[in-house]
């Protein structure tokens, strides 16, 4: 579910918006329904002569897949063991956007950024424990203490020929 309201004045735009997400997973008798609410806001201003700004905002979640909390031990193996958590928790994260770019007849200049936080992520864990006697490598997953993101993209386009021909870089 989602509603969102949006306005504008002037040069400057907002949207906020509430969701809720749902989620039930279900094996072997392990049971996981979680609720999830999902605020969002964007904002942006539209300056004229081809500047504008965006940024937004949301927050969101995501459950672990059936396979990461599955309580099996399969043997990769003579020396691992993949074995599942069914101990694992849903992550949730918040991610931050923003763009400004310039745009005229013949180029467009943009620069995007990306921040976002995981809490407590699902992420690969492995420990030695000894198995019949052998020690094995055992793989598995837990919920970790957090992930940080930051992502910068700068990017030039060039337009010749009425548009036909266009030329970007994009590092």
């Amino acid at each position: 579910a989602f509603a969102e309201v949006q306005q504008r004045i002037g040069k400057f735009s907002y949207a906020a918006g509430i969701g809720a997400m749902h989620t039930y997973i279900e094996q072997a008798g392990q049971k996981q329904s979680t609720w999830t609410a999902r605020p969002q806001l964007t904002m942006s201003v539209d300056y004229g002569k081809g500047v504008f700004w965006k940024y937004k905002v949301f927050m969101s979640g995501y459950q672990p897949s059936l396979s990461a909390m599955s309580d099996v031990a399969q043997q990769i193996d003579k020396y691992q063991i993949r074995k599942g958590n069914p101990n694992l928790k849903q992550v949730m994260f918040v991610a931050n956007e923003m763009e400004l770019s310039w745009q005229s007849k013949y180029v467009n200049l943009n620069l995007w950024a990306n921040y976002s936080y995981d809490h407590k992520p699902i992420m690969d864990e492995s420990y030695e424990q000894m198995i019949d006697g052998a020690p094995m490598v055992v793989r598995t997953y837990d919920n970790q203490r957090g992930f940080h993101r930051l992502q910068v993209s700068p990017s030039i386009q060039v337009r010749v020929l009425q548009n036909r021909l266009i030329f970007t870089v994009a590092p």
